[in-house]
């Protein structure tokens, strides 16, 4: 057929030519050349490839979000270590439930204030005369309210006597005491004097 003024003739298409590598280019083809079911999946994708053939240059910026990620597919050799937030920029919400063990905590890092409730260092206690075999009592005050806990009490080597025994005893009916029981297991009274400790009270509850 003839071609006149404002005619046109369009180079036919094989509707196989964009599988079986026939040559045409993005820009062989005008606009609604390619119809319904014209490309098949061998023309986006090759099983046989891993990931179907397809790479990550094969995919757009931004163009993989959640929704697209199967739940519980991605393991820790899939994210980038830059890409996780560091810098103390985590918080509880960050956390799940009973997702930090002793395992993810680093061997010293946790002080004395990171477990317990309160922390008293290097305080003073007047002991005195202690009797042979007798014990005495002393009230430190100002804990917390609640005091049925667990009591830690170090006494300081250079002021406490060796034939005196130090015990911390807590007491339901006074909230926010504690006492230290000093006994002489000696057969001669103890004069004590003064005594440095550290105590240490961990929440029982």
């Amino acid at each position: 057929m003839a071609q006149g003024k404002g005619c046109r003739v369009d180079r036919a298409i094989p509707k196989d030519a964009g599988r079986t590598g026939g040559g045409l280019a993005a820009t062989d083809l005008r606009s609604g050349s390619v119809g319904t079911a014209e490309i098949g999946s061998g023309d986006v994708r090759d099983e046989g490839l891993s990931g179907g053939g397809l790479g990550a240059s094969d995919l757009g910026p931004g163009s993989v979000g959640p929704s697209e990620v199967i739940d519980n597919s991605l393991g820790s050799q899939d994210v980038v270590e830059e890409s996780m937030l560091f810098n103390n920029t985590l918080n509880a919400n960050d956390i799940g439930t009973g997702a930090v063990g002793s395992a993810e905590v680093a061997d010293s890092s946790l002080n004395d204030e990171d477990i317990a409730q309160l922390s008293i260092v290097n305080f003073t206690g007047t002991i005195g005369v202690v009797q042979a075999h007798d014990c005495d009592y002393k009230k430190v005050t100002g804990l917390p309210a609640d005091n049925k806990d667990h009591f830690v009490l170090t006494p300081e080597v250079t002021t406490s006597e060796s034939a005196l025994i130090y015990t911390p005893k807590w007491d339901a009916s006074e909230p926010g005491d504690v006492w230290i029981q000093v006994c002489n297991v000696t057969g001669a009274a103890v004069d004590d004097g003064t005594t440095k400790f550290n105590l240490l009270e961990i929440d029982a509850e």
